[in-house]
């Protein structure tokens, strides 16, 4: 089983829950997400008719343990170091900060326990105004800068994005099989080519990113904290997510690296950030087909121009 959708499965859930953080008589609810993953579940724990937690529960061969562990470790180190206000983690009774649900089949799927806040159980309104993104920009920057300097314990581990994960036939991307005419697969695949060049001679990718912030900020909260390792550019084409088509994209960029700079941002590659925001639209193209002719107007402004965000 790699879904939490029957009543049984609720039942040993809630069991696995109150067994490994010590709560009795505890109910669970799902909460709204805006990007879940397959098979991952978030989930509102009440104890006594009160909320307790938010609970996150990933599926078998998700991710490994440590690599969950290690997110919480950075989100951890950001909270402490003042650079963001973030969740509190609650610790299983063992003391550690990730918990380890079997279920009846012996599966054992991968939990985080967070002090419960409306502002995690609700789904953000993401910002897509001028001051919003100026906002993300210098958020980015102080994220950027502790990155730069923190020292992540020795087992440590995140994933390297790969430029064959970004697009092509080895991503999973799959933009082409959406049924749009020959012109549009014609403009949309020269426009891969041309971004996964810039991409390819942008060097390792070296920094510890968040890489979703748009949908990850509400108020002055980070609420989720998943990150990896690559572009720094890749902050801001996150902030630009489902934006990139707007009349008044550069505008919203401009205002995302004025936040940038005066977060003291290191410079950033203008041609880099642009080539990964088209990637980033022909993402979000592959799982909704009704974003096509803005994507192709995206794709038609980055070919003539490949610093087109920001020109």
């Amino acid at each position: 089983m790699t879904t939490i959708t029957t009543a049984a499965a609720r039942d040993w859930l809630a069991a696995g829950i109150a067994e490994t953080w010590g709560w009795p008589d505890l109910s669970l609810r799902r909460a709204p997400q805006e990007r879940a993953h397959p098979g991952e579940l978030l989930a509102v724990v009440s104890v006594d008719g009160l909320p307790r937690a938010i609970t996150r529960v990933l599926p078998p061969g998700r991710i490994s343990v440590t690599a969950v562990e290690s997110e919480v470790a950075w989100m951890q180190a950001l909270g402490a170091d003042g650079v963001v206000r973030v969740p509190r983690v609650l610790e299983t009774l063992t003391g550690t900060a990730v918990g380890v649900l079997e279920s009846p089949r012996g599966a054992r799927w991968t939990a985080v326990s967070l002090a419960y806040e409306p502002e995690i159980a609700t789904p953000p309104t993401a910002p897509g105004d001028a001051a919003g993104l100026r906002s993300l920009g210098t958020l980015a920057a102080r994220l950027h800068a502790h990155a730069r300097s923190w020292q992540p314990p020795s087992w440590f581990r995140r994933p390297t994005v790969e430029l064959t994960e970004l697009a092509g036939p080895t991503s999973g991307v799959g933009w082409e099989d959406i049924g749009l005419s020959t012109t549009a697969l014609n403009v949309l695949g020269t426009a891969q080519e041309e971004a996964l060049d810039v991409v390819s001679w942008a060097g390792e990718a070296s920094g510890l990113v968040h890489g979703d912030l748009r949908e990850a900020m509400t108020g002055d909260l980070l609420r989720s904290f998943e990150c990896r390792w690559t572009w720094w550019e890749q902050d801001l084409a996150g902030s630009m997510s489902g934006l990139e088509a707007e009349i008044g994209a550069p505008s919203l960029a401009a205002a995302w690296l004025a936040g940038y700079a005066e977060g003291d941002g290191a410079p950033l590659d203008l041609r880099l950030a642009g080539a990964l925001v088209m990637l980033h639209r022909l993402g979000l193209l592959a799982g909704d087909p009704d974003l096509a002719d803005g994507t192709l107007d995206v794709a038609t402004r980055f070919l003539r121009s490949p610093t087109w965000l920001v020109d």
